[in-house]
């Protein structure tokens, strides 16, 4: 599964809102359920330091890429980072919403850029910081 764009799309347009469920809780692990079909825990965006939230629209169904096209502004918006073709895939680094915790997740973007393994916001090098400013979620900027 995943996000495809209908139409051209410009920089900076807003495509979906994670505007869901919200958890607060003490381990993202252990109390949001990793299971088929929906994967929450792979899914949910981290917005505060033990706060998460899931969609309940399409926001959830845009992939990971270490090398995206999409970005976070705010807290729950994915919005697109440059000029996007029909039918190309929409993703968005989930480094840019989560901090440095319990969840990981093996990658498989098989881009250049692919780092492997999906980590926290601090594990991301000083260079893809600077390609995402202004598309790192609002309350990673400045940890």
């Amino acid at each position: 599964m995943g996000l495809f764009a209908t139409k051209r799309l410009e920089p900076n347009e807003p495509i979906a809102s994670f505007d869901g469920k919200v958890y607060r809780l003490r381990s993202v692990r252990e109390e949001i359920a990793n299971d088929p079909p929906l994967y929450a825990c792979d899914h949910v965006v981290q917005f505060e330091p033990m706060a998460w939230r899931d969609s309940d629209g399409i926001a959830r169904y845009a992939n990971h890429s270490c090398d995206p096209n999409c970005g976070i502004r705010d807290l729950f918006t994915i919005t697109t980072m440059r000029a996007i073709d029909i039918g190309e895939e929409l993703k968005w680094d989930y480094a840019m919403t989560e901090n440095d915790g319990e969840w990981t997740m093996d990658c498989r973007c098989e881009t250049a850029l692919c780092r492997k393994k999906v980590l926290g916001f601090s594990a991301l090098s000083r260079e893809r910081r600077a390609a995402y400013e202004g598309f790192i979620s609002s309350w990673l900027v400045g940890h």
